[in-house]
C-alpha cells in the first residue's frame, strides 16, 4: 500500500468512527442502524477516493473496527446500554454488503431489554 491509501484509509476511518460516535447519541435502534450507514459510507469512501486494499477480508474488519471504536467512545462518555455493542454486526448485515436487511431488530431489542421493543 502507498502512503496515500494509508492516509487515506485513516482519514476515512476517522470520519466513519465520528458518524459512529454521533449515533450513540442516540437509543440503541439508531446506533445499530448507524453502524450500517457508517460502514457503506466507509465503502463508499474507499472506492471513490480508489483505495485498494491488499486483501478483501480487510474490508470487513476495517468497517466493523469503525463501529466499534465509534461505540467504544459513545460507551466511554456514558452511554451504558449495551444493546450499542450490536453495532459492528450491523455492517455484516448491511445491504451494501450482500447480506439481509436489518428487519426484525425491534424484536432483538425488546428480547434483550424485557420490554415491548420501544412501542
Amino acid at each position: 500500500m502507498t502512503a496515500r491509501s494509508i492516509l487515506t484509509t485513516v482519514a476515512c476511518f476517522l470520519f466513519c468512527t465520528f458518524m459512529q460516535f454521533g449515533g450513540t447519541l442516540a437509543p440503541p435502534p439508531w446506533t445499530i442502524g448507524a453502524g450500517a450507514i457508517s460502514a457503506a459510507v466507509f465503502l463508499m469512501l474507499l472506492r471513490f477516493f480508489d483505495v485498494e486494499l491488499p486483501f478483501a477480508w480487510l474490508r470487513i474488519l476495517l468497517c466493523a473496527c469503525v463501529s466499534a471504536a465509534g461505540v467504544a467512545g459513545g460507551f466511554a462518555s456514558g452511554n451504558s446500554n449495551l444493546l450499542i455493542w450490536w453495532s459492528p454486526v450491523a455492517r455484516l448485515e448491511s445491504p451494501s454488503s450482500g447480506g439481509q436487511s436489518l428487519e426484525g431488530w425491534e424484536n432483538v431489542a425488546s428480547s434483550a431489554t424485557g420490554g415491548s421493543g420501544g412501542q
